[in-house]
């Protein structure tokens, strides 16, 4: 061990191994710090390394301090300084190593403490110099000043890297998390876009979704409703898989639903879409179609006038609103709600046919016709209009307009059932207007075209038709012919019964075995029909049950009351009853509504002969030979012989 006292007799010794005793412990710290922050990542076998480097470097350190004893002082401070900078760039090697890795604060603090203790030893050393070594050692202590300097410097270097290390490490730790950041943000945007852009896409297909369910009910075509529904599905389930409540979604899952049929689905559909939105007239107008299609319409009404309300200006509504009407018998109703439809839509062909139409339940003949041409101009190819239009002619009286239409709608017409019908009601006008050829070539035309009818009830009244104006026209066989054929066709057909009955009673042999059951089969399926009542009356009038006769006599003139006809068998039968006074009644009543009626001045005479009166009967007698000498002339000649006798 050195003492102290040694120390001061050797001067140049001293000289010699403060330094490098500083020089040795700033390295030691240095390896203590390195060891310190490379603990965790270097072995025991790379410590020993480093203190046998250190050792070796000691050596190599003194023995240069002995070869330089006999040096001058400038030599060995030379030396001192250069040790001090071997040290300080392997401390700043050491920073620079951890400065790529994470903060390790307890190092910091070891390599703060190890410096600190560094220079208290050098102050302690210089405070044990002797005075009489004063000027040496004041000498010696500017150089250690110098070399304090160095030291200072030194370790203000060593500082200097360790703070530029940090600074480096913080910058980069500051990048990195400036990166992150960055990253993070980008990242945040991006998802941000994404999100914009998927409900920008997910709001352009419920914009195209709200176009294609407000064009869907104007469409006409049944290819474009189905082209239109197609895509709205497409966009309604892809529309669901971001918005599962979506309303305008489920409503178009009720039109697939209403398209198959299944109310009961689209009911529950739409009832959900109006859960979510009570605002959409579309919603409750379909749910008033399935009420409508299931015959609920007092709320089919309910729903579409809610529609109404909702959008003022939907014509569909107000159309669908005024059939609900017409279901519950509120005609006035119906023809406000189509009137309001044309109002809104004065192209709404289907509005103007259902206002003729209720128009002309209303007895509006004018209005309903005016209703029909409307439809016409805007679509002169609607035969339906036309057939109706000149049916409501044909049923006002105008047979001339009614023939007009019903020849215009043949010519828009190939064969098939509606021309069969046009055929059948133009050869009724026809009839009526006393035209018994042109009616007969149209009955016929229409007869041998009944194939095209789908029922035989239908056929049997083609059939029929064409019998009666076989009738008309005198072809008497050919008309029970004719009758018999609608009979096997339609065993209701009460008019073939009763027309056939009337001809069989024309036969100068009539089996009223036959006519009779025809005639109360006839009956039973309709006793408001005048000729059944009338047929009736007069087959018991022929089989002399005038009691059966009157009965059905009086049903008939109740049906026709200014039916002369009847008023004369009802007078035969009361004269056959002895009702004298009754039958005198009824034929001047006949006579003073119509005094050309020349049988009822000679059946009144008949009578009034039976009843005595013979100068009363023959007065009329000679009333028809004034007004017609020939007619009847052999009968009623021979009449006033035996008055006159």
């Amino acid at each position: 061990m050195i003492k102290l006292s040694d120390l001061k007799k050797n001067k140049n010794t001293i000289k010699i191994i403060i330094p490098g005793c500083i020089i040795i412990l700033l390295f030691l710290l240095c390896i203590f710090r390195c060891s310190c922050k490379t603990g965790s990542s270097k072995n025991l076998t790379e410590i020993s390394e480093d203190k046998n480097s250190s050792d070796s470097a000691e050596k190599k350190s003194s023995s240069a301090d002995k070869k330089s004893s006999g040096a001058d002082n400038s030599s060995k401070d030379k030396n001192s300084s250069g040790a001090e900078n071997s040290s300080a760039e392997k401390n700043s090697d050491v920073v620079e190593e951890l400065s790529d890795r994470e903060n390790f604060p307890d190092s910091e603090e070891l390599f703060t403490e190890g410096k600190k203790s560094s220079v208290e030893e050098n102050l302690l050393e210089r405070e044990e110099v002797s005075g009489a070594e004063k000027k040496s050692s004041d000498k010696k202590s500017s150089d250690e000043d110098k070399n304090s300097s160095k030291d200072k410097k030194s370790s203000k270097d060593n500082n200097s890297t360790i703070e530029n290390s940090d600074k480096t490490k913080k910058s980069k730790s500051d990048k990195n998390s400036s990166d992150i950041k960055n990253e993070s943000e980008d990242k945040s945007e991006n998802i941000s876009a994404e999100e914009h852009k998927e409900d920008s896409e997910n709001q352009k297909k419920l914009n195209e979704l709200y176009s294609l369910m407000e064009a869907y009910e104007n469409l006409e075509s049944a290819e474009e409703k189905d082209k239109n529904l197609e895509r709205s599905l497409e966009l309604a389930k892809s529309i669901l898989e971001k918005d599962p409540e979506n309303d305008a979604a489920h409503y178009i899952l009720a039109q697939e639903a209403l398209n198959k049929k299944d109310y009961e689905t689209a009911k529950n559909e739409l009832e959900f879409a109006i859960a979510k939105n009570r605002t959409n007239y579309l919603y409750f107008y379909d749910l008033g179609k399935i009420s409508y299609i299931t015959k609920d319409f007092n709320k089919a009404a309910d729903f579409f006038l809610t529609a109404c309300g909702l959008n003022e200006l939907f014509a569909q509504s107000r159309y669908n609103l005024g059939l609900s009407y017409n279901k519950l018998s509120k005609f006035n109703e119906a023809r406000t709600s189509f009137e309001k439809a044309v109002e809104i839509n004065p192209f709404y062909k289907k509005a103007y046919l259902e206002l003729a139409r209720v128009n002309e339940k209303l007895g509006n003949y004018d209005a309903g016709a005016a209703a029909y041409k409307k439809v016409i101009e805007l679509e002169s190819d609607n035969v339906n209009a036309l057939v109706e239009l000149a049916s409501l002619c044909h049923e006002s009286g105008n047979l001339e307009e009614s023939e007009i239409y019903f020849r215009q709608a043949l010519s828009k017409m190939d064969k098939s059932e509606i021309r069969t019908l046009t055929m059948y009601n133009l050869s009724a006008v026809l009839l009526e207007q006393n035209r018994l050829g042109d009616a007969e070539n149209y009955a016929l035309q229409s007869y041998e075209e009944k194939d095209t009818l789908n029922n035989n009830a239908s056929k049997a009244n083609i059939v029929y038709n064409y019998g009666f104006v076989c009738e008309k026209n005198g072809k008497l066989e050919k008309a029970k012919q004719l009758y018999s054929v609608a009979i096997m066709l339609n065993d209701s057909h009460y008019k073939a019964k009763a027309n056939l009955a009337g001809l069989y009673m024309q036969e100068e042999n009539c089996n009223y075995e036959v006519v009779i059951p025809l005639l109360k089969q006839s009956y039973a399926q309709n006793p408001k029909s005048f000729e059944v009542n009338y047929n009736l009356g007069n087959a018991y009038i022929a089989t002399e049950k005038y009691e059966s006769a009157l009965e059905y006599l009086n049903n008939a003139l109740l049906l026709s009351p200014e039916n002369k006809d009847c008023k004369m068998a009802m007078a035969l039968a009361n004269t056959k009853l002895g009702n004298f006074e009754e039958s005198k009644n009824i034929y001047e009543a006949i006579i003073l509504q119509n005094t050309d009626y020349l049988d009822a001045y000679i059946e009144y005479s008949k009578m009034l002969m039976q009843a005595k009166n013979n100068k009363d009967a023959l007065k009329n007698l000679l009333i028809v030979k004034q007004k017609n000498p020939e007619y009847r002339k052999t009968e009623i000649d021979s009449l006033i012989a035996v008055l006159q006798y």
